[in-house]
């Protein structure tokens, strides 16, 4: 089901029923709670482009991932999802291989859709600062964790570690959305 749909359906203008599931205080309460209601008996979902057209973002944060390395980085990985996901962000996972250079060119093709970058590498290579330094270069902010694994002993600190990575990487891209473009180059 889409807007126009669901404002057929309703009874209500397509302007009305967009500003109502988006809590606009334009709307009363009392149809807000009804077109909620409406929406999730029908299962409406927002279209997300059409959202990152309005907000200009996209809502998707880029994890970089050493193949192989998934189970290393688990909890790390839950703590920046879980952190994400509760500020409504998705999260893409691409992984790579150590062994290798980065592909810049195929890297800059992600970052048309993405707000942001996690990049995580067992150590710190020449590729992996050419691949960061081309995300700068396009204003995208990144969050890089160079280093060993981390401990399954420790999954608690390393959730932890995850969840203040998430903050600071959603806090570094509200922070370029909402600048004048003279100060996000400075």
């Amino acid at each position: 089901m889409n807007l126009k749909e669901l404002a057929v359906l309703s009874g209500f203008s397509k302007s009305t029923v967009s500003k109502a599931l988006n809590d606009s205080s334009e709307i009363s309460v009392a149809t807000k709670e009804k077109l909620k209601k409406i929406a999730e008996v029908h299962n409406y979902m927002p279209n997300k482009n059409a959202s990152a057209l309005r907000k200009k973002r996209k809502d998707v944060i880029l994890v970089f991932l050493p193949k192989n390395a998934l189970i290393d980085y688990s909890s790390l990985l839950e703590g920046m999802v879980e952190e994400s996901q509760n500020s409504g962000y998705d999260v893409q996972l691409q992984l790579f291989d150590v062994s290798e250079a980065f592909d810049v060119n195929e890297v800059m093709n992600y970052q048309k859709n993405v707000d942001g970058v996690f990049l995580i590498q067992p150590s710190s290579t020449e590729s992996g600062r050419g691949c960061i330094e081309s995300f700068i270069e396009k204003e995208l902010p990144v969050v890089k964790y160079i280093g060993g694994k981390c401990a399954r002993r420790n999954s608690k600190k390393s959730k932890l570690l995850g969840e203040t990575i998430g903050r600071t990487l959603i806090r570094n891209i509200e922070y370029r959305l909402l600048s004048p473009a003279s100060f996000s180059k400075v």
